[in-house]
């Protein structure tokens, strides 16, 4: 079964989900700085100072009387024996075609959201090639 499909359709829907976000924080009046930010005042500060470094490397400070930072995160391959056999959430995605595998087979799920049983359930369902 060939994967590109199924990794096109989700940049497009991720890109349109984001776009939809972003209409939305704009007609609430929300300001987006994306980068990595921390908060360079105490928390009970008012207003709140936050350092930012954009993805551009600039740096730059804001201030504003409630600051939400949203954390992103990117998945980490474990330092075990054993590991160079598994992939990301990420790389699953990158997969050209789909694995050839012979049941039954075994998944270990090294995850801290319901993203990686997701991936395994979904690979659980395909046919065996």
């Amino acid at each position: 079964m060939q994967c590109t499909g199924l990794k096109l359709r989700r940049d497009a829907y991720i890109e349109r989900l984001n776009g939809v976000y972003g209409k939305g924080w704009a007609a609430a009046g929300v300001t987006v700085k994306e980068g990595t930010a921390r908060l360079s005042s105490p928390p009970e500060a008012s207003p709140k100072l936050v350092e930012i470094t954009y993805p551009d490397g600039s740096k730059g400070t804001i201030q504003a009387q409630e600051v939400l930072v949203a954390v992103g995160g990117v998945p980490s391959v474990p330092d075990v024996p054993g590991a160079e056999l598994g992939i990301t959430s990420d790389s699953f995605f990158d997969l050209p075609e789909q694995p050839k595998v012979l049941r039954p087979f075994r998944f270990l799920v090294f995850s801290w959201c319901f993203l990686g049983v997701f991936l395994v359930l979904c690979v659980c369902c395909l046919p065996s090639l």
